[in-house]
């Protein structure tokens, strides 16, 4: 079955639950939580998910041209 889709939601959610943050907070907030744990080096910045999914989606749009 594999890993669910990488997206931006996913990402915040598991950078949140890593680091212990597991209760719900408002969007600003989880925003700055998640960037805050980048700048210390306790998370995968997004745009590393970010450009996978770019990645992939290229990927998928060539092998509809071969």
């Amino acid at each position: 079955a594999g890993f669910p889709p990488k997206t931006f939601g996913r990402w915040l959610r598991l950078t949140l639950l890593a680091n212990g943050v597991a209760g719900r907070l408002p969007l600003d907030d989880a925003l700055g939580v998640a960037g805050m744990l980048v700048k210390t080096g306790r998370a995968v910045p997004a745009n590393a998910w970010v450009d996978d999914l770019i990645r992939a989606a290229k990927d998928a749009a060539l092998e509809g041209l071969i």
